[in-house]
């Protein structure tokens, strides 16, 4: 029970920083350069980097309260075991963009 605790853990962890935009460096040449995308698409990326995580959190938590009562089954899978890393790797897949692109990196196209 203890190692798929830690692997939803860790997948929530990794998923939540992914959902963290960079810290960007906002310059007129930049603005000038990006399109805006409209309402819709800034109230999307507001809420998911918002609502997201705690929404993540509280569902983990929920699972592991449920696991712990015995609702869910407590033995560890590989395809979770596959998930974590998976979500470890986006998570420095995405780091490693935002680092090398540094200032060129924009959230619009």
């Amino acid at each position: 029970m203890l190692a798929k605790a830690i692997c939803l853990s860790i997948q929530t962890v990794a998923v939540i920083l992914s959902l963290r935009p960079p810290k960007s460096s906002s310059t007129k040449e930049k603005a000038d350069k990006v399109k805006d995308e409209g309402i819709l698409y800034h109230l999307m990326i507001k809420l998911m980097i918002d609502c997201g995580p705690p929404a993540l959190l509280a569902s983990t938590a929920l699972y592991i309260i449920l696991m712990i009562q015995g609702v869910i089954s407590d033995e560890l899978k590989a395809w979770q075991v596959y998930a974590t890393i998976l979500s470890v790797f986006g998570y420095l897949l995405r780091a490693w963009a935002f680092r090398t692109l540094g200032r060129f990196f924009t959230v619009s196209e």
